[in-house]
């Protein structure tokens, strides 16, 4: 069916956008003398985020259109933040032993348990409306602030000596932008679609949208601990599961308008969401222990992720 590869030329338009943004990106925190791990958590992390920021953006301005794509939101980014300190994690553990300090941990960990708990303070009455989303685009915003001041005093790299055109990085930025939220339109009519038609739960829809909209978090991340930026691929998992439910939905809230809002499923609640805080409690565990996330561990997470979608599947089905 045409939808089937709607969707999948959407989730690789998603891809594709996000890497042209990312390149841009990192060529210009080079040429600011950025910290590795503030570029992890910033830039980064808010590039490999657009798929999903794209996403439930689109969703949101369907929601106000009167089609009902709420499941996919929420499912997006609950399928995302799991993938991500899961699967994604998982997998870097394969190919490097994955440590951070212990400082930078008690920072930006405790800033992603902090997103969880305002993503389930605006989520207790079972709706998300605009002005939840409003509050939860202002806590990011304030968290960027303090993470430039806290660049202000950590130790940076050198200098680069490559000649960066301006206007080139800004064509590849603004084409990049312009590819994501093209290619989230066709994720969103078309996974609507496909859930109508097929019968297939529209918030296990959003849970494999999520795990698509993760693919450019897995290519910048992978990239990153071959090239030996271990920090930055850390950073990069750990601010976009800070940018997700904060910025991500959010704006996706904020797009649906004061009129209408995004409504919660009992099964999100019920399974996703604890699961969602579960993983993110042990992951933080791995990275205070001192020998961090090992192979073995890394193992464990990617059999987490798994468990986690057939029991979904399960429940839902």
């Amino acid at each position: 069916m045409l939808e089937i590869l709607f969707l999948i030329i959407g989730i690789i338009g998603l891809f594709a956008g996000a890497e042209l943004v990312i390149e841009a990106a990192k060529k210009f925190a080079t040429a600011l003398h950025l910290n590795e791990l503030i570029v992890g958590l910033t830039l980064v992390a808010i590039g490999t985020s657009l798929p999903e920021i794209a996403v439930n953006m689109a969703a949101g301005f369907s929601q106000a259109g009167g089609i009902e794509t709420s499941g996919i939101a929420v499912g997006n980014i609950i399928g995302s933040q799991i993938s991500n300190i899961t699967l994604i994690l998982g997998i870097l553990g394969l190919l490097a032993v994955l440590q951070i300090s212990k400082r930078e941990l008690v920072h930006d960990g405790a800033m992603m348990v902090f997103a969880f708990a305002a993503f389930m303070a605006a989520a207790f009455d079972k709706v998300l409306t605009f002005g939840e989303g409003i509050l939860l685009v202002l806590i990011y915003l304030l968290y960027i602030v303090y993470l430039g001041k806290r660049n202000s005093v950590m130790k940076t790299g050198p200098k680069s000596t490559e000649k960066i055109n301006p206007l080139i990085q800004l064509a590849f930025l603004l084409g990049g932008i312009g590819l994501v939220i093209f290619a989230s339109d066709l994720v969103v009519a078309n996974g609507v679609v496909i859930a109508t038609q097929i019968g297939i739960n529209e918030f296990i829809i959003g849970l494999l949208v999520g795990l698509g909209t993760s693919l450019p978090e897995l290519a910048i991340t992978v990239n990153a601990v071959r090239n030996g930026a271990k920090k930055m691929a850390i950073g990069n998992l750990l601010g976009s599961n800070i940018a997700n439910p904060l910025l991500a939905l959010g704006l996706g809230m904020m797009a649906v308008g004061p009129v209408n809002n995004f409504t919660i499923e009992e099964a999100a609640l019920g399974f996703g969401v604890p699961y969602w805080l579960l993983a993110t409690l042990i992951v933080l565990t791995f990275l205070w222990q001192k020998n961090g996330i090992t192979r073995i561990k890394a193992v464990f997470l990617i059999g987490a992720y798994i468990a986690f979608l057939a029991l979904q599947t399960f429940l839902l089905s």
